[in-house]
């Protein structure tokens, strides 16, 4: 495989399979520390933020419904996608969906490129 060719095969592989890495550490951390900090019950909860701010200034899929449940299921969604994406069985595009979806309301997502 000549990575300095016109074929960019392994350096694909390694951003995709490290980019995989870095989520499936990601979920992890929400796994262990979402409920605690922004669970219904936590240090601050999510549907007590989300009552205060719109869609518009923090998207997110819990403006629509939100339970401890549903988060933890969305969660354990990305991290599988996360391991199916480090072990090569699925793109990683599917656990950047998912990790977009469960980011921390009120946090602005990066500017568009270009």
């Amino acid at each position: 495989m000549d990575v300095y060719g016109d074929t960019y095969d392994f350096a694909r592989l390694l951003l995709q399979r490290g980019m995989a890495a870095l989520y499936l550490v990601a979920f992890y951390g929400v796994l262990r520390d979402f409920r605690a900090l922004l669970g219904e019950n936590g240090l601050e909860p999510v549907p007590r933020f989300l009552a205060r701010v719109s869609f518009r200034k923090a998207p997110s899929v819990f403006h629509w419904r939100y339970s401890d449940r549903l988060a933890m299921t969305l969660r354990w969604i990305g991290a599988t996608l996360a391991t199916l994406a480090l072990v090569g069985v699925v793109s990683a595009e599917g656990s950047s969906a998912s990790l977009a979806a469960l980011r921390r309301p009120g946090r602005r997502p990066p500017p568009a490129p270009g």
